[in-house]
């Protein structure tokens, strides 16, 4: 008869526990890295099209993960749009652009080229953007 040595592997009880732990941890891993991806991606953009429209600003928005710029605008028939801009940087990549928090303020006349929404809703993706002064701020 053989003694069991102490140097011999047990076998584990917790083992189907800790493989049901690695499981769910690396599905929320996963499930949590979906919304990431997503969001940066820009199929819902015309990204081969450009769009320039002059307006006033309503909102701007030096913030991480991008910022934005809220404006409104008079259509052709005069009905007033509600626009809004995201920029593709985060607030470095802005003030590598020379955009700070007080580089715009609501009520300031702009002029954005954007890439507009393939659906038609107005919101678009930052190429440029003009203020008061006339000076570009490229994206």
């Amino acid at each position: 008869m053989r003694s069991q040595s102490n140097s011999e592997p047990r076998e584990s009880k917790t083992c189907p526990l800790k493989r049901w732990r690695v499981a769910v941890s690396l599905a929320a891993v996963l499930g949590a890295s979906v919304p990431v991806l997503a969001h940066h991606g820009y199929s819902a953009y015309e990204m081969d099209k450009e769009m320039t429209l002059s307006g006033v600003l309503t909102d701007y928005q030096l913030v991480n993960p991008h910022g934005q710029f809220a404006f409104d605008v008079k259509s052709a028939n005069g009905q007033l749009e509600h626009w809004v801009v995201e920029c593709s940087h985060t607030v470095r990549g802005m003030r590598d652009m020379g955009l700070q928090r007080d580089t715009f303020k609501a009520g300031d006349a702009i002029t954005i080229t954007f890439h507009p929404s393939i659906n038609g809703t107005k919101i678009g993706v930052l190429i440029s953007i003009a203020g008061p002064d006339g000076k570009a701020y490229k994206a």
